[in-house]
């Protein structure tokens, strides 16, 4: 026996072994797993203690945005409205990856980002109804005053309680303005900010 016929006798196991792997494969069964029901899971401290609202105030936005959200369609398993409005609170909540939050989900982290855009979009299109800005110059006067009152702070109209999301810093002759109290970089509304 020489060389060759090793050689040949190697290539037919290996296809041997490639072939019995790709049937595997084919054979291996859809496994779908429940995905976890937050919303019950947890008691009122524990949930708020994840998520950072009351349930009924999930109950109200879920109210409002559920029809920019739910599929069209009841296939594939498709992700409820009130996981996906959980998801993404939870993303708001922790400011962690999408891994992490696709893992407290059941949902894989390319799903997760969709999920967090449509949500986000479904909630700040209801924006106009839930944040106004004073518009007359009395109105940003009085409002600038009474600022004044409580903390001595100059010029401003408006304030909106939000959690500070790191970025990279965005470099250039600005980058300072963009540091925030804690020492890192984020990125402001301009609106909820100070009028200058």
């Amino acid at each position: 026996m020489d060389i060759f016929d090793e050689i040949d006798d190697l290539a037919i196991e290996e296809e041997a072994l490639l072939n019995e792997y790709m049937n595997r494969l084919e054979r291996k069964e859809r496994t779908v797993r429940s995905r976890p029901d937050h919303f019950n899971m947890w008691n009122s401290k524990d949930f708020h203690r994840r998520f950072r609202l009351m349930k009924e105030s999930v109950q109200d936005l879920l109210s409002i945005i559920e029809d920019k959200i739910k599929h069209k369609t009841q296939r594939n398993q498709c992700i409820s409205p009130m996981l996906q409005l959980l998801i993404t609170l939870r993303f708001y909540a922790t400011g962690s990856f999408y891994i992490t939050v696709g893992d407290f989900g059941g949902i894989h982290s390319s799903t997760i980002c969709c999920i967090i855009k449509k949500v986000t979009e479904a909630i700040a299109s209801f924006r106009p109804m839930f944040i106004t800005l004073p518009r007359s110059d009395e109105d940003i006067r009085k409002s600038q005053e009474e600022f004044y009152k409580i903390a001595r702070f100059p010029r401003v109209i408006s304030a909106i309680d939000g959690t500070h999301i790191r970025v990279q810093s965005p470099g250039g002759n600005t980058a300072e303005e963009f540091r925030n109290r804690k020492g890192f970089f984020l990125l402001m509304c301009k609106q909820c900010v100070q009028r200058s």
